[in-house]
């Protein structure tokens, strides 16, 4: 099993997001984690996303909740700095 202490995003962790949720292509974006504003609840995370490919759902404006990249095993992978 995953190490769920080490599942919270930080400044400098890759992030790869996979489409299978809505869409069910199985597509992989990576990118970078550039920001995380917020306090722990709200805590809110902007990527950099590798050659401009973001995810269907991840807009500029609001990035991703920092929760939603923890608890979500099955759309997104942590890969800590």
């Amino acid at each position: 099993m995953k190490d769920k202490q080490n599942r919270w995003p930080e400044v400098g962790d890759l992030l790869i997001h996979t489409d299978g949720a809505v869409f069910n292509s199985g597509e992989k974006c990576q990118g970078l984690i550039i920001e995380v504003v917020g306090d722990v609840f709200e805590s809110r995370v902007f990527v950099k996303w590798a050659d401009d490919n973001a995810p269907y759902d991840y807009g500029d404006k609001y990035g991703y909740s920092a929760v939603n990249i923890h608890n979500d095993f099955g759309a997104f992978d942590l890969v800590k700095a």
